[in-house]
């Protein structure tokens, strides 16, 4: 009888170590799992991170362009209407040249 016991504690022990190391074996590939979607997570993070820098990038290159462009254009307005200015100011000086000879010429 005393035999049949020890068997028997000893299957129980037996087949708790396996049940143990059966749960310990799931938690384990559970930890892996976790780890691994952690990992992807944080790639896609960075991958998300990356795109939003290169998106910021080509709108602060777009701004810049668009702010030397506006900047060209002012000087373009400018320089044409120096440009006028200066036509308006050569038509008046022949004007009054003109105006100049005229009465030079007639007294």
């Amino acid at each position: 009888m005393l035999l049949g016991c020890f068997c028997l504690n000893t299957g129980i022990t037996t087949i708790y170590t396996g049940i143990t190391t059966i749960y310990t074996a799931i938690t384990t590939i559970y930890t892996a799992i976790t780890t691994i979607y952690t990992g992807i997570t944080t790639i896609y993070t960075g991958i998300i991170n990356i795109y939003t820098g290169i998106t910021t990038i080509y709108t602060d290159i777009t701004t810049i362009y668009t702010a030397i462009t506006t900047i060209y254009t002012y000087i373009t307005t400018i320089y044409t209407d120096i440009t006028t200015i200066y036509t308006a100011i050569t038509t008046i000086y022949t004007d009054i040249t003109t105006i100049y000879t005229d009465i030079t010429t007639f007294y």
